[in-house]
């Protein structure tokens, strides 16, 4: 009777481990890519473009973070998984199963903080509109403490 009592007890354990699920995972060198549905994390960008008045015109624009790559992987073992996964550009992951927070208030939030650090800005080089502190050119948001603390210019081929 107490082999019976023990198998009853794994049971559950069991029946859990046997669950059909849905993982995400990073993709590091340690842990490679092998299956599944492959996206990136999204990272905020300033783009400054010359405009027609000697003004600059400024943009956010969202680009894929390449070091930060993630899979989604389907694990059917009893029963089924209907995964419902939507990509944005091919890359950036904006629904899984249900509607995600695109953090648009989190990222409007950080842009409006490029305010108070003027330092970082106005030492910039900038050969842009006057009184603007950045030239045109993409830039990279840098954040320290959950803040935007400045911005890092991204070399474009090409460019001047």
């Amino acid at each position: 009777m107490v082999p019976i009592r023990g198998l009853l007890l794994l049971l559950p354990v069991g029946l859990a481990l046997a669950c059909s699920h849905v993982s995400v995972r990073e993709i590091t060198a340690e842990r490679p890519y092998h299956g599944g549905l492959r996206f990136y994390r999204p990272w905020p960008y300033l783009l400054v473009t010359p405009e027609k008045n000697e003004g600059v015109k400024v943009q956010v624009v969202v680009l894929p973070d390449l070091s930060q790559e993630y899979a989604i992987e389907p694990h059917v073992r009893l029963g089924n998984v209907e995964m419902k996964a939507s990509l944005a550009d091919g890359w950036n992951l904006t629904e899984l199963g249900a509607s995600a927070d695109p953090q648009i208030a989190k990222t409007i939030e950080s842009i409006a903080s490029l305010a108070s650090v003027g330092g970082a800005l106005a030492a910039a080089p900038s050969d842009g509109a006057p009184g603007f502190p950045l030239a045109p050119g993409l830039y990279r948001l840098v954040y320290a403490g959950g803040h935007v603390s400045g911005v890092e210019r991204i070399p474009l081929v090409g460019a001047p």
